[in-house]
């Protein structure tokens, strides 16, 4: 949650910078927990999660 507070605090100040890359967020906060985990201060699939 602090990530993303801080990554809006950064939108609001200066939005420009962030227009271009809105797209690439194509996942909610949830769908992104249940896919991924942070190992090591790095983003890894679950291990759990098919690729069906």
């Amino acid at each position: 949650r602090r990530y993303f507070a801080l990554l809006e605090l950064s939108i609001r100040r200066d939005p420009q910078c962030y227009l271009w890359t809105h797209n690439r967020w194509k996942r909610t906060r949830e769908e992104f927990d249940s896919r991924f985990e942070i190992k090591e201060g790095k983003v890894v699939p679950r291990k759990n999660i098919s690729n069906a």
